[in-house]
């Protein structure tokens, strides 16, 4: 993890979501530059907390979870608990790690980093969209792309986000605090390779 989430760090195209690649900043070498614990937090985060606990697990449990059978589960249910998941992690750093406009203008084409060109799925059948309620439709600017397409929108969740905000900020604590462990263990890693081959990790030899 921290090979992604720490200086000198190699992503691999295709996979980091473009919510992330706009706000990381790279060498001449396409390698990581001027981590943050936020930015490191939110390589995490998106990684562990959405890529597998929200993906994989929340939303397929019977992927992993034995007894449970894909008829035996309430798809609604398991939707709005992912989201409201999916909506803390993303708020913590929409607000506090800011995007680069052209952070790869420096890079040739053949180093750049390309964001996953299609979001996460919810679920594995085909989602009906309502045009009426696609995010920013009639702004001017374009919508951020979303790093899982099919889970509710957070103006959608009011009961969770405004009318029970005792319980919700409860779970932000809670989301917060564990990605602090995290990110403390991922960096105690980092820190403790030796600091020549955490500055060659991505450069060329």
């Amino acid at each position: 993890m921290a090979s992604l989430s720490e200086d000198s760090g190699v992503l691999p195209s295709n996979f980091m979501f473009d919510f992330e690649v706009k706000r990381l900043q790279f060498t001449h070498y396409a390698t990581l530059k001027m981590m943050t614990p936020q930015k490191s937090k939110m390589i995490i985060g998106c990684f562990m907390l959405l890529r597998i606990l929200v993906h994989k697990i929340i939303l397929r449990p019977w992927t992993v979870l034995p007894g449970i059978s894909k008829g035996s589960v309430k798809m609604n249910n398991l939707i709005t608990i992912a989201s409201i998941l999916y909506h803390i992690v993303l708020d913590f750093y929409r607000g506090s790690v800011a995007t680069h406009a052209n952070n790869q203008a420096h890079l040739p084409v053949e180093l750049k980093i390309k964001p996953k060109s299609v979001p996460l799925p919810a679920t594995d059948e085909p989602v009906e969209v309502d045009e009426d309620k696609v995010v920013n439709k009639k702004e001017d600017k374009p919508k951020e792309a979303e790093p899982i397409s099919g889970l509710y929108r957070k103006d959608e969740l009011k009961a969770c986000f405004v009318e029970r905000k005792k319980l919700y900020d409860q779970l932000k604590a809670l989301v917060d605090g564990w990605l602090e462990q995290m990110y403390n263990l991922v960096h105690d890693v980092y820190i403790a390779t030796p600091k020549e081959e955490r500055d060659n990790l991505g450069n060329p030899i």
